[in-house]
């Protein structure tokens, strides 16, 4: 559907919404496709509001395949900071509820 021909918000909503249904049911792979399908079509554009998404999505996968890295808590941390401050507040309480 996307590749048709979609406007731009439709991946960028389409893939944060799969990340964020991927990730509650532990499906690391599928979450990680979306985000690097996020990222290839974010590539020749880069916005912040899909690199945040994208980092978030990444670290919490990482952590479910390979458990916590060392600097897991400063990195979620940082996430927070970033959604706290770009006022995503929905993404700042999920990941306060994920960390």
């Amino acid at each position: 559907m996307l590749a048709g021909g979609a406007v731009s918000h439709n991946h960028f909503h389409f893939h944060r919404d799969a990340m964020d249904s991927a990730l509650a049911r532990g499906l690391w792979d599928v979450v990680l496709a979306h985000a690097d399908a996020l990222e290839t079509y974010t590539a020749d554009e880069p916005a912040p509001w899909s690199d945040f998404f994208i980092t978030r999505t990444r670290l919490f996968a990482r952590a479910g395949l390979d458990g916590r890295s060392d600097d897991h808590d400063k990195r979620v941390a940082t996430l927070q900071a970033t959604a706290q401050a770009a006022d995503l507040k929905l993404a700042h309480d999920q990941i306060s509820n994920t960390a």
